[in-house]
């Protein structure tokens, strides 16, 4: 008899367990946002309510209305903007926003407490910083006392370097839109729980039982190169870079033409970020990832200079870091006196870009330019033992003592 009861008190308590953490699954999923009202632990005049999600550990909730987890709890906001008490994981457990929970080792960097910026006039209005952390990492350390033993601190940034706020567009990191109450107002953005939480999302939008944390991929650099198509610089190719404009040079031909051919190829986008562009490109261009341009060129009376350049952004974390490259075409009139002097290499030497005969006079260098083309450049034959003179104009033996 007293088993039977036992095992009927047993069968009760599994039913009820699983159906809190039943409900704690399935129940409706609002996103976090901040209220007047409802603050069942703290008693605070404003807390946080809803739930975020993390792609790795599930649904973690801020306030215990939302969830029969059996305890009470929330995150209250004071009024300085000032963090404070507990969300709840289903998989890691309790996460504490109180900043003396930072300080136990394994520490997190800086220690800042969560805080967010509440004052209206500043130009960080709404941004979200600090750290929250997951209390069962506190105090597993490897032997040196500060490391965490299992690779994990238990630490997550509200925003960072790579998830900037405050960030209205809900891809950069935690960020407030506070009302004029500071009720109701909605929490976007992502913070870090490291290699086992990852990306954590608060999303104004996101409602669901499966979460909505979605995939950016990183996009790849955009591969942008020109030259030349006449001249003695001619199909040599220039590669654009990140933030430095670089120069295609050439002259026009007798009669004035002259024409550059500038290519580009880009991989995955950040998000839907579209392949921006400036400059003087022709009217009614749509560049696709990958494609070319040829640059034309008439009636060159004058130096004649062209911009072409591309916007475009990188991943970073969950923000968007814009890129932008440029090649300037730029364009001399024909002149047969322009460079009177033909490109010819001293004795010994071995040309780097194989201009010999074209307009330009010999530079000598220890080894070939790679970042920029160098008209006329040779360099010494070493595999003959011979070196540049100190003139930088002939190849004498190494063995020559120079006077």
């Amino acid at each position: 008899m007293k088993k039977t009861v036992l095992y009927l008190v047993a069968l009760v308590v599994l039913v009820v367990v699983l159906g809190m953490a039943v409900s704690f699954v399935q129940s409706p999923k609002i996103p976090v946002h901040a209220q007047s009202v409802s603050c069942p632990y703290s008693g605070a005049s404003v807390c946080l309510d809803g739930w975020a999600w993390s792609g790795t550990t599930g649904w973690i909730s801020f306030n215990s209305s939302d969830a029969n987890t059996g305890s009470a709890y929330d995150v209250a906001v004071d009024d300085s903007g000032n963090l404070s008490g507990y969300a709840w994981s289903g998989n890691v457990g309790w996460i504490s926003f109180n900043p003396s929970d930072l300080n136990v080792q394994p520490t997190c960097f800086n220690n800042i407490p969560a805080h967010i910026d509440m004052s209206s006039s500043s130009q960080t209005y709404g941004q979200v910083t600090g750290w929250a952390r997951v209390v069962s990492e506190e105090g597993r350390v490897d032997s040196s006392g500060t490391n965490s033993s299992d690779g994990w601190d238990g630490c997550m940034e509200l925003s960072g370097i790579n998830h900037s706020s405050p960030d209205a567009t809900g891809n950069g990191g935690v960020t407030y839109t506070v009302n004029s109450d500071n009720t109701n107002s909605a929490i976007s953005g992502y913070a870090w729980g490291g290699n086992v939480m990852g990306w954590v999302q608060f999303m104004a939008s996101c409602a669901g039982s499966t979460g909505c944390v979605t995939t950016i991929n990183n996009s790849t650099e955009l591969d942008m190169q020109g030259s030349a198509n006449v001249g003695p610089l001619k199909d040599i190719p220039v590669t654009a870079i990140v933030g430095t404009p670089q120069k295609i040079n050439m002259m026009a031909q007798s009669d004035g033409t002259a024409s550059a051919n500038i290519s580009w190829s880009w991989g995955t986008a950040f998000a839907s970020t579209t392949l921006s562009f400036n400059g003087d490109w022709p009217t009614g261009f749509n560049p696709t990832n990958n494609g070319s341009y040829t640059a034309q060129f008439t009636n060159v009376t004058a130096t004649v200079t062209k911009s072409f350049a591309f916007t475009y952004n990188v991943a970073s974390g969950r923000s968007s870091i814009p890129h932008t490259k440029e090649l300037d075409v730029v364009v001399t009139p024909y002149s047969v006196t322009q460079n009177p002097v033909l490109c010819t290499l001293p004795a010994h030497a071995i040309s780097c870009n194989g201009d010999v005969g074209q307009p330009g006079s010999p530079t000598g260098a220890t080894t070939c330019s790679t970042n920029s083309i160098v008209t006329c450049q040779f360099k010494c034959d070493l595999t003959k033992g011979y070196k540049l003179n100190s003139s930088k104009t002939a190849c004498i033996r190494s063995s020559i003592i120079e006077i």
